[in-house]
């Protein structure tokens, strides 16, 4: 597979990764109201959409890219 080949497949992995992200985003955002909230500290907080977005990416990134490391905020130890 050629470098462009490649690029092309992580460029379209990656944006679908985040359309999935975000599709969970805008759903959130029709029910403000009634979305749960926890608290992670003194001032830090992460509600039900945050885990679910950040879930839905890692979801389509880690089968795909076995051993890459990704760096993400709510399930970043």
């Amino acid at each position: 597979m050629g470098i462009q080949r490649e690029r092309g497949a992580l460029l379209d992995l990656i944006t679908r990764a985040a359309e999935a992200g975000a599709a969970i985003i805008r759903e959130g955002a029709g029910r403000l109201g009634t979305i749960d909230w926890q608290s992670k500290g003194p001032g830090d907080f992460v509600s039900e959409v945050d885990l679910r977005t950040e879930a839905a990416i890692l979801a389509r990134l880690r089968p795909a890219l076995p051993g890459v490391t990704v760096l993400a905020e709510e399930s970043a130890s």
